[in-house]
C-alpha cells in the first residue's frame, strides 16, 4: 500500500497568510472559514490562502475571499463546494 504525500502539506508551505496578484480570487460571503478548510485539504492540491479585507469605504463592510495559486483549483472550487 502506497501513500501518496503533498510535500506542501508535508512542509507546512500550502496555505500562506497573503494572496500574491497571480492568485485567482473567490468571495466567501457567509460561508465560514472552518467549512471550507475541510474540503481543500480533501479535494485540492495547490497552495491557497484567506484573507479578510475591510473597504475604505464610511460604512467599513469586511469581505473574506479565498484565494487559490492555480486556476484550476479556484474552478473545482466554484463548481463543486457545496457550504
Amino acid at each position: 500500500m502506497s501513500i501518496n504525500v503533498n510535500p506542501k502539506d508535508w512542509f507546512d508551505t500550502r496555505m500562506i497568510s497573503y494572496t500574491p496578484k497571480h492568485f485567482s480570487k473567490i468571495n466567501l460571503h457567509d460561508t465560514p472559514i472552518s467549512s471550507v478548510l475541510p474540503w481543500i485539504t480533501e479535494n485540492l492540491t495547490g497552495r491557497y490562502s484567506f484573507v479578510t479585507e475591510v473597504n475604505g469605504s464610511a460604512n467599513r463592510v469586511s469581505v473574506t475571499h479565498i484565494g487559490f495559486e492555480d486556476p484550476k483549483d479556484a474552478t473545482m472550487f466554484s463548481l463543486f463546494f457545496k457550504n
